[in-house]
Order: structure tokens, then C-alpha cells, then sequence
């Protein structure tokens, strides 16, 4: 299959409409749906522009299509709270994100900041579930966890199971750790 059907292809996968799915491109391009099947067969190339807008509609990387290795992790920064994006959602992407880089050959994390790396906190179900009732309460305002005092109860174990999945994975990647004087206060 040719590089452009293949592309396509996974956005068809994003897609919502699957069945009606050349319209949809049709609509995004403002083309015709017989141009949309022409492109989507390969018998017409899609210019750049038209690359660009189908990349950003269905929020994917053309980096990730091109050079679609183990050596290749593409990350996408969301933010939790916009557009029904949740902790959960960033629980698991952080999951994913991180699964891919276990099958690189070569990996590294770096991290040099201020406090220690976030993840560490995920060693233990109570520190995450601390970590996130407080996330949920100070960063994000949520209103469940507003009038409530911690307790492990309020964290669904969905939560926590993914959680545990992201220190599997992150525990084993090798990394490199820049602490200061002031990393654990």
C-alpha cells in the first residue's frame, strides 16, 4: 500500500464518521467526494496544505506516519480539563507514551528540575492516589473532591491500575536524574 493510502488510512482509523468517511475528507478539503476517493486511492496526490489540514482535524503527527519505528516516540501535550480531556486521559496516554519507548533499542528519560521526577510517586498506590485526589482538588478545582478530606476511596481503581502500569513501564527505562540542593523540599 502506497505511503498516502496508508496515511489514510489511520486517519480514517481517528475518525468518528468511518463509514462516511471520504465525505468527511470531501468536507475538510472542500472538494468533491469523487476527489476525495480519487486521493484516497492514490490516484491523486494530496498537496502539503491539504496534508496539514487533515493532521491537524484529526490530531495525528505525519512524523509518526513517515518514520513509523520503535526508535520513534511522538508526544502530544493536552491539557487536562479542555475539551473533556481528564486525569484519566492523561493517565493513560502517559501509559502509552511510555510502552512505546520500552521497545526502543536505545532509550533514556532525562530529567533535571526542581523536585524530584513526577513519576516517582506512582512507586505507591497511596502516594498516587494522595497525588491525584490533590491534583484534583488544588490544580483542577474538580467539585467532587472540593469539601472531601483524602482518603484512598475517593480514586477509582481504574486510576490506580494505570497507574501502576506507568511505573512498570517508566521504572524500566533508564534514566538520567539531575537533583539539587533543594530537589526534596
Amino acid at each position: 500500500m502506497k505511503l498516502q493510502q496508508r496515511f489514510l488510512e489511520e486517519l480514517k482509523k481517528s475518525s468518528n464518521q468511518k463509514n462516511i468517511f471520504a465525505d468527511e475528507i470531501a468536507a475538510l478539503l472542500q472538494i468533491s467526494p469523487d476527489s476525495a476517493y480519487r486521493r484516497m486511492r492514490g490516484e491523486t496526490v494530496l498537496a502539503l496544505e491539504e496534508v496539514q489540514k487533515l493532521c491537524n482535524h484529526y490530531r495525528v503527527s505525519i512524523d509518526s506516519m513517515l518514520t513509523p519505528t520503535p526508535e520513534m516516540v511522538v508526544f502530544r501535550r493536552r491539557t487536562i480539563g479542555y475539551e473533556g480531556y481528564t486525569i484519566l486521559d492523561w493517565l493513560k496516554s502517559l501509559m502509552r507514551n511510555l510502552e512505546k519507548m520500552t521497545l526502543a533499542r536505545e532509550k533514556n528519560i532525562l530529567h533535571s528540575g526542581k523536585e524530584i521526577p513526577l513519576l516517582y510517586y506512582f512507586q505507591s498506590r497511596e502516594m498516587a492516589a494522595f497525588k491525584i485526589f490533590f491534583w484534583m482538588k488544588s490544580m483542577f478545582s474538580d467539585s467532587t473532591f472540593q469539601a472531601e478530606k483524602f482518603r484512598m476511596s475517593l480514586i477509582p481503581k481504574e486510576y490506580l491500575d494505570v497507574v501502576d502500569k506507568v511505573w512498570e513501564y517508566y521504572s524500566s527505562i533508564d534514566s538520567t536524574e539531575i537533583w539539587t540542593e533543594d530537589s526534596v523540599n
